[in-house]
């Protein structure tokens, strides 16, 4: 499976998957990734952090032809492939990862939407004010997905950028082009890039491995 030029691709996969698979997802993890794994105190978040990083490795290899567990990465500025091609982008928010895998720089994010988060203090301390004032005149229903489709723009831009997200919201460069992308009921991503705009394809990683 080789990546097209000039397109995006963006993998969906669901992370909590079963105990089989779940082991078999492990055992591509190297020694660094199985460390921060440890490290993790809830059974439930070291789960999901092994399946989310043992899919990346499992797209990462379809696309490329090397092998899941001998894949290398660098973390300089973000993590890409040693070689640095294709460049990918990554993003998990409880049970769903996302993977955007392009021939440029690329940043994902997605988030679940969640009504009863309280998001007014951060909306209060990062949010720009031609973000936040259309959020707070909108009815209290519509705030929570108009909070996390603006919190996964900052988030994507900051990727695309290889920086944290405060330095990012300190000194912003927005990107070429963004684009929120539908991944699954119940949450909202975006998907930034640079250089001119690609066609975007949404592929469902689970349905290609079942």
């Amino acid at each position: 499976m080789s990546h097209p030029d000039g397109r995006v691709t963006v993998w969906v996969a669901g992370l909590d998957v079963g105990a089989a698979r779940l082991t078999a997802l492990r055992g591509l993890l190297d020694h660094a990734e199985r460390e921060r794994e440890r490290r993790l105190r809830h059974p439930l978040l070291r789960a999901r952090f092994a399946a989310a990083h043992g899919l990346r490795r499992e797209i990462l290899a379809a696309v490329t032809g090397v092998a899941a567990a001998e894949l290398r990465f660098t973390h300089e500025d973000k993590p890409a492939l040693a070689g640095g091609h294709p460049q990918f982008s990554a993003s998990r928010s409880t049970g769903l990862a996302v993977l955007a895998v392009a021939d440029g720089a690329v940043g994902v994010d997605v988030e679940r939407v969640r009504p009863g988060f309280g998001y007014d203090e951060i909306v209060q301390a990062f949010f720009r004010r031609e973000d936040r004032e259309p959020l707070e005149r909108l009815p209290v229903h519509e705030r929570p997905h108009a909070f996390f489709s603006t919190w996964t723009r900052y988030e994507a831009s900051a990727k695309l950028r290889g920086v944290g997200l405060a330095a990012h919201l300190e000194a912003p460069e927005p990107p070429t082009w963004m684009r929120s992308v539908s991944v699954a009921p119940g949450f909202v991503a975006t998907l930034a890039g640079g250089g001119s705009e690609r066609a975007v394809t949404v592929a469902r990683w689970n349905e290609v491995v079942a």
